[in-house]
């Protein structure tokens, strides 16, 4: 008999945590134990009650930054903890990614864990140069906040710890565990028309993002894990390009109400469209990448999940929508 396989996982409490373990309760990986980092699993579970009793899943506690090594062998470590509100400084954000980063690598050295998938981020590549329409991983990482810089320092310590290791480089995307009420205007925007109130959007609303569906995410991350390509830089998303205006209109008709959406800035100076948008066609090729869900669907999805089987998570939140991100 085949041993079972355990993956630790960082982070595994934030967006894409909670998005893999809802896709682990739909569709269990064979003869695998995922083993979460959490900073207080009981609060988690206690906040998050859906997540209790899933098989094959335990949690220990701890800080990325410091702690302490699970006992037993591990195949591989999906390292996806990272600051995720903008309400922490600089030196913070730096601290959890990179000091996190070493952390993990120590404890996979220690263990002899032969396989890394780190969860990086488009960031790093900074702002889309003028005339490109998509970002492809062979282009020049130009990043332009402490996130995107950490985020490119800690690939750099990755790729030098002589693990086989994969970097997905992750875009944008939506998901029933996306935080409504946070920097993405995807979710203030699902936000605001939940609770029935205008949406604002900062800008002229021309600036151009893709949301991948978060069950396609997860889908995508373990195929990663399996490729067959070691030290793979890949990135992770939608290559369908929407406009912000275009998106608040599209939410609106997904959630089928009326409220106003109002823009900011409509002076109508000339000036460059802001991108955000992946070439993902490495992806198509090495993880075999069928049809992608619909953003229409998935913003579906995420509604009624919201409206039905979650509500509380917006009922007390207040938000105003911010910069598209």
């Amino acid at each position: 008999m085949t041993a079972k396989q355990r993956i630790f996982v960082t982070g595994g409490t934030g967006f894409f945590g909670k998005s893999i373990l809802s896709q682990w309760q739909r569709t269990p990986q064979p003869n695998t134990e995922l083993v979460i980092l959490s900073r207080n699993s009981d609060t988690f579970l206690s906040c998050n009650p859906c997540f209790q009793g899933i098989t094959d899943v335990s949690f220990i506690n701890g800080d990325v930054r410091n702690f302490a090594f699970p006992d037993g062998d591990f195949s591989a470590v999906i390292h996806a903890a990272t600051p995720a509100t903008q309400f922490i400084t600089d030196a913070e954000i730096s601290s959890i990614i990179l000091e996190g980063t070493k952390r993990v690598l120590e404890f996979c050295k220690i263990r002899s864990i032969q396989k890394l998938l780190y969860i990086s981020s488009g960031a790093v590549y900074g702002e889309m140069p003028s005339g490109v329409k998509q970002m492809a991983e062979s282009m020049p990482c130009q990043p332009q906040t402490v996130y995107g810089k950490s985020k490119l320092q800690a690939e750099y310590l990755c790729l030098d710890s002589g693990m086989e290791c994969r970097i997905a480089r992750c875009f944008a995307f939506v998901g029933e565990y996306l935080p409504l009420n946070q920097h993405f205007a995807i979710g203030n925007f699902i936000l605001d028309c939940l609770q029935q109130r205008p949406i604002h959007i900062k800008g002229d609303g021309t600036a151009l993002r893709s949301y991948l569906y978060a069950r396609d995410l997860v889908h995508q991350l373990w195929a990663l894990i399996d490729c067959a390509d070691p030290d793979l830089i890949i990135n992770i998303g939608s290559d369908r390009a929407i406009s912000i205006r275009a998106l608040a209109e599209l939410i609106r008709d997904c959630a089928e109400t009326k409220n106003e959406i109002m823009v900011s800035n409509l002076s109508g100076v000339n000036r460059t469209t802001s991108c955000y948008i992946p070439d993902i066609s490495l992806a198509r090729r090495l993880l075999k990448i069928g049809e992608l869900t619909s953003l229409e669907t998935a913003l579906r999805q995420v509604i009624h999940f919201h409206r039905n089987d979650y509500p509380s998570t917006y009922n007390d939140l207040t938000s105003g929508s911010t910069m598209p991100m």
